[in-house]
């Protein structure tokens, strides 16, 4: 049986290609060497095959849409996500763009590196909390309540977006510190915190309460609070009820400015 000898085919396009019913014939190759045609015709299916799904992967990418142009934002959430259940140090902008299906130079038109996609996150973050609770002290006008509703805001606002609650608190990289003596509670970096003090400082003084209370007084307020917060932003503690009726009358009988 004699064996026909080829050398390796080179790909065609399909100008340089003759089609037939049964086979192909390419440049330089007879019409009757049907063995080659064959291996040829092999070559071209698989060159059709690989430029087809090149193609199906460009369209895939060209048709996801930047989100309205909120792609920032989204890549914020994405990345929020990420490090909930991966950590920090498996974190990339590389990651992020894959999992927002958009390719892996989309993150650097709006963050230059990591860090400050992570600073940026932590700054959503905080913001979106501190809009809910400004919220509650701009419409309030009863001073006697507004602790309590800013409490029931506080919990609220993590229980409606736990991975918000496990992103701040339990990351390492966040400067949350909070720094206090038997006197005054003397610094903070975290903004919710510093709105907390305030509020609870002004509704003590407005009661008459002695400036010697006011640290145990606010730290105890925001441990019943945070803790309330944390109980209720895990995916184990679930109420059949109205939650925040619930949390304002915890609230109501343990906090007390008068």
């Amino acid at each position: 049986m004699a064996v026909a000898s080829f050398k390796v085919l080179p790909l065609y396009t399909d100008s340089q290609i003759i089609k037939t019913s049964s086979f192909i014939i390419l440049p330089s190759f007879k019409r009757d060497v049907y063995s080659v045609n064959i291996i040829a015709w092999n070559v071209y299916s698989v060159n059709i095959v690989c430029y087809n799904k090149f193609r199906e992967e460009c369209v895939k990418m060209e048709s996801i849409p930047y989100h309205h142009g909120n792609l920032k934002n989204v890549l914020i959430e994405a990345g929020i996500e990420l490090i909930n259940q991966n950590g920090i140090n498996q974190f990339s902008l590389r990651k992020v763009a894959i999992k927002c299906k958009v390719s892996h130079a989309a993150p650097y038109n709006h963050f230059k590196d990591k860090e400050q996609l992570l600073k940026e996150m932590k700054d959503y973050v905080v913001q979106k909390f501190m809009d809910r609770l400004n919220h509650v002290i701009i419409n309030h006008d009863n001073n006697s309540d507004v602790m309590v509703d800013l409490g029931i805001a506080y919990v609220d606002f993590f229980a409606e977006n736990p991975q918000y609650f496990q992103f701040i608190f339990s990351q390492g990289e966040f400067d949350l510190q909070i720094s206090f003596s038997n006197e005054a509670i003397s610094h903070s970096e975290f903004p919710p915190f510093e709105l907390f003090r305030k509020t609870a400082e002004h509704c003590m003084k407005n009661a008459d309460l002695s400036p010697a209370l006011f640290s145990s007084n606010i730290i105890t307020m925001w441990a019943l609070v945070h803790g309330l917060a944390s109980i209720f932003a895990t995916k184990y503690v679930l109420y059949n009820g109205d939650r925040n009726v619930f949390i304002g009358k915890i609230l109501r009988e343990k906090i007390c400015l008068s």
